[in-house]
């Protein structure tokens, strides 16, 4: 399991809280496919600029519910891209908006067969909240 304290993480710092992230998709692609998010050291949400999501398959991102507070870091763009996998999974996490920051997505993945689609999209008890310019969930 790839816990994103353990990697780094600590509420409220891009630097440190997206790097943590990055590294635990990246650990839980090539191994047992967990990544846990839970509450922050700090208190404060994680404040997480663009990720990689295509790092692995099978991958389960489980928060703890709202106390796992992610805040997207992006001003246009992608925050979370997850093109090509198969099967993401994310579980009782709350995702809200920061101040100064607008992707354009917060979610993306490939709906073409010929692309590498990504398969088997799933949320469970995840409250959304954030802003986008054009939609939460995209699929091209």
């Amino acid at each position: 399991m790839s816990d994103v304290v353990t990697l780094g993480a600590v509420g409220g710092n891009l630097a440190a809280d997206t790097a943590a992230f990055q590294a635990a998709l990246n650990q839980a692609g090539s191994s047992d496919g967990v990544m846990l998010v839970p509450p922050s050291p700090s208190g404060q949400k994680y404040l997480v600029g663009a990720l990689n999501g295509t790092v692995g398959s099978e991958v389960s991102v489980r928060g703890v519910g709202a106390k796992s507070e992610i805040s997207p870091a992006v001003n246009g763009g992608t925050w979370w891209d997850l093109c090509g996998t198969t099967n993401p999974r994310f579980f009782d996490l709350k995702i809200t908006g920061a101040p100064g920051y607008v992707p354009d997505r917060l979610f993306s993945w490939l709906a073409s067969a010929a692309n590498n689609p990504t398969k088997g999209l799933h949320f469970s008890r995840v409250a959304i909240n954030a802003p986008s310019r054009r939609q939460h969930l995209y699929a091209s």
